[in-house]
């Protein structure tokens, strides 16, 4: 099995946990079990096999996905399909960092695996393309750097309250986290959105 990660830029680094790249996966199983990070992912399928979602208690299918798809933050674990020989190329947002990629407030990502042309437009399957036609992860890491580099919006880049809240929250025990958000200056609601 190939797996490799791409050395961000600094332009990219407050943003972006990884970008990775693997090919030949060989699981074990059918259904993986994602556990919830706090990250918003980007997924660009590159073997031409059609991933799903299932629901947790049933195992039912209840989504496809082919080419590239966003999935959300979530709450609780994520069932998903895991096929042999797998290549696959994934863009791992930090928990603050989607915001300035995706033009929305990222709340409305939540829970949700979605068809990433439906939030980020044709550019995405565009993006897919060129990803596809590079041989080698190098040239598949600047391409998808390039993207990003020409995306970023950086007016709305989080604002020093919120990312020192978020950067506590993922840093202190659970039972901290009332007393934390609490100490956030503006409303819970702003927080939340």
């Amino acid at each position: 099995m190939i797996f490799e990660t791409h050395i961000l830029p600094k332009t990219l680094e407050n943003y972006i946990e990884s970008i990775f790249y693997f090919k030949g996966f060989m699981p074990e199983h059918s259904i993986e079990r994602v556990v919830p990070t706090g990250h918003v992912f980007i997924i660009f399928e590159l073997d031409g096999i059609k991933r799903h979602t299932f629901n947790n208690n049933t195992l039912k299918p209840n989504g496809t996905f082919s080419k590239v798809w966003v999935s959300g933050m979530h709450k609780n674990y994520l069932s998903i399909s895991a096929h042999p020989n797998s290549e696959m190329l994934v863009i791992q947002f930090k928990c603050a960092g989607a915001f300035p990629f995706f033009y929305q407030p990222i709340y409305k990502l939540n829970d949700q695996v979605s068809a990433a042309q439906d939030i980020l437009g044709i550019e995405i399957i565009e993006l897919h393309k060129q990803i596809l036609y590079n041989k080698t992860s190098i040239e598949k890491f600047e391409v998808v750097q390039n993207w990003l580099l020409n995306r970023i919006n950086s007016k709305d880049i989080a604002g020093q309250d919120l990312l020192k809240i978020v950067n506590l929250l993922k840093n202190n025990p659970f039972i901290e986290h009332h007393k934390i958000i609490e100490s956030y200056p503006k409303t819970q609601k702003h927080l939340i959105s």
